[in-house]
């Protein structure tokens, strides 16, 4: 017999990005305003630094359009 009980759907705690380019550095900032632990890893040192700095841009250009707050932005930071 088959149990027709529903599992819980399971909860995320953090990611893991593999890629620091444009696609790999959005969903890392997405998954980092969701609250989740976020790590960015790219093979390239210099990629990994530079999708880095844009997702910190990112977040400092929507604290200066008053759509996020720097409290926010240092929240998502520490993700």
């Amino acid at each position: 017999a088959e149990s027709t009980e529903a599992a819980a759907p399971a909860v995320a705690e953090r990611a893991f990005v593999v890629g620091a380019g444009t696609m790999g550095r959005g969903i890392a900032q997405v998954c980092a305003e969701a609250g989740l632990q976020t790590l960015l890893f790219d093979a390239d040192a210099a990629n990994l630094a530079r999708g880095h700095a844009a997702v910190l841009a990112a977040w400092d250009k929507l604290a200066a359009r008053g759509k996020r707050t720097a409290e926010d932005v240092s929240r998502f930071a520490e993700n």
